[in-house]
């Protein structure tokens, strides 16, 4: 068994022992989860079954470093979302839909949360256009 507070790999799944992991490590096999199935949006009970652990301690480890998993998902969708405007001519509708929202409203409100700017004027900002 391998020492407390370490990841390890079984069957291309990340488990962690939540006793002592560190949080950066934490934050990174939370964020490989989101990202291993971004448009289903996982709730933070499936992705703690992806750790092999309950609901409730996976909950309770990332608070004890200040984290919740909605925040660390959202970061995800944000970077994704940010690369996609950038780098590609994907729709906003076609975002939306890769990012798990439910429509191209809910991730325009979301993208403004995080930006300032909704998704089509950020565009237009970061391309001159």
């Amino acid at each position: 068994m391998p020492p407390v507070g370490s990841l390890r790999t079984v069957s291309d799944r990340k488990v962690f022992r939540v006793v002592d992991v560190e949080k950066s490590a934490l934050v990174d096999a939370v964020k490989e989860v989101v990202n291993s199935d971004l448009s289903s949006r996982m709730s933070a009970t499936v992705a703690a079954r992806e750790f092999y652990i309950s609901p409730r301690t996976f909950v309770r480890r990332l608070s004890s470093f200040g984290l919740s998993y909605k925040n660390i998902a959202d970061d995800v969708r944000k970077e994704h979302a940010i690369e996609f405007l950038e780098k590609t001519n994907l729709k906003v509708a076609e975002i939306a839909v890769r990012l798990g929202y439910a429509n191209s409203s809910n991730f325009s409100k979301a993208f403004k949360s995080w930006t300032g700017l909704p998704p089509k004027e950020y565009r237009e900002t970061i391309l001159g256009t």
